[in-house]
C-alpha cells in the first residue's frame, strides 16, 4: 500500500493477504476511502473466511449501493456473526 489510507486499489490488494488467515475471527474495516471497490474486495474476503469470522465492523468507507449489496450478500454466508 502507498499510505495509511485505503482506497479502491488498496482494498483489492489486501484480499490475497487476508484470505491466507483462515482462522481470522475479527475484521474491522472502517473509516477509510475504499468505496465500492474495497467493499467488493471485502465481500470476497468474507466468503473465503466465513467459517471463522465472528465479528465484522464495516462503516464509513464511502461504499455505495453496489458495494453494500456485495457485503450484504456475502454476510448471508456467515451465520455465526455476533
Amino acid at each position: 500500500m502507498r499510505s495509511t489510507a485505503i482506497d479502491n486499489e488498496d482494498g483489492v490488494e489486501l484480499v490475497p493477504s487476508i484470505v491466507q488467515c483462515p482462522a481470522l475471527r475479527l475484521l474491522h474495516f472502517y473509516n477509510n476511502m475504499s468505496g465500492d471497490g474495497g467493499a467488493k474486495a471485502l465481500s470476497t474476503i468474507i466468503r473465503q473466511i466465513s467459517l471463522s469470522l465472528e465479528d465484522l465492523r464495516f462503516s464509513a468507507t464511502r461504499a455505495m449501493t453496489d458495494g453494500c449489496q456485495a457485503i450484504a450478500t456475502s454476510l448471508l454466508e456467515v451465520p455465526q456473526l455476533r
